[in-house]
């Protein structure tokens, strides 16, 4: 079996470099959205600016950054345990120091997480409607000024956006951690299978438990929309949190299928 020993504990530090990048992302936006607030005169208006959308364009530049940094570490992890064989493709060949595998996973981003940064920003949007909503509802019948329910609602998006960011960051490493794994490990064009490795503290997903250890072809998908843990591709109730990870199982002679004419 070849993975990347104690793969959870290796994410830590990314997963603090993408909780504080997308903290940064989720109370700049709030703070935009207060600050247009404190402007208007009625609770009309706040209801109004509420509904205006959300830029995707800070959430993209986020994503970006975590899969970047995330991305190439993990590539070089995998790559090592392969004990640095050389890749085929000669771009990626002993060159994970280099910026092949940031613009690998930048192109990941544009291809693969379109519907996932549409997501985070839909989510904000909705958040903000619901967050004006209640509390100027609560601010009328308690006679608070427009600046009042601002600062009211302030404090209810800081605490959301602390969640949120929290979530956003463990999915996303995860999703990055594993597909630079894959490719790093496709990239030596060995006969590989995949597994599933499970993370089992107690609070993994009855499903999850169910996968460990599961070994499948490197193309192939664990369940609709999994090809591996955290894929952008799968349901949100199997992706969000998790803390599995990939490993890879060589081939014997006799299992590889050799073409006929």
């Amino acid at each position: 079996m070849i993975t990347i020993p104690n793969a959870e504990q290796k994410r830590q530090p990314y997963y603090r470099q993408a909780r504080a990048s997308m903290r940064k992302v989720l109370k700049s936006q709030s703070d935009e959205l207060c600050k247009r607030l404190r402007d208007c005169t009625d609770v009309k208006g706040m209801i109004l600016e509420s509904e205006k959308p959300v830029r995707p364009e800070p959430v993209d530049k986020a994503l970006r950054q975590i899969y970047g940094k995330t991305g190439k570490a993990f590539a070089q992890m995998i790559l090592k345990q392969f004990g640095k064989r050389k890749a085929l493709d000669p771009k990626m060949r002993g060159r994970v120091e280099t910026d092949e595998w940031l613009m690998y996973m930048d192109r990941f981003v544009t291809s693969r997480l379109g519907d996932r940064i549409k997501i985070i920003t839909g989510t904000t949007e909705e958040l903000f409607k619901q967050a004006v909503r209640n509390i100027t509802e609560k601010g009328l019948k308690e006679g608070l000024s427009v600046y009042q329910m601002t600062k009211e609602i302030q404090k209810d998006l800081d605490i959301s956006n602390l969640y949120r960011a929290e979530r956003i960051a463990r999915t996303e490493v995860g999703s990055a951690s594993n597909e630079a794994s894959i490719a790093g490990a496709k990239s030596l064009g060995e006969s590989l299978r995949k597994v599933w490795m499970g993370f089992n503290d107690g609070r993994e997903r009855e499903s999850h438990i169910a996968l460990n250890g599961t070994t499948i072809e490197m193309d192939d998908e664990f369940m609709p929309g999994l090809a591996y843990p955290c894929d952008p591709n799968g349901d949100a109730e199997e992706v969000i949190n998790c803390r599995c990870s990939i490993g890879y199982e060589e081939k014997e002679a006799d299992d590889i299928t050799i073409g006929r004419f």
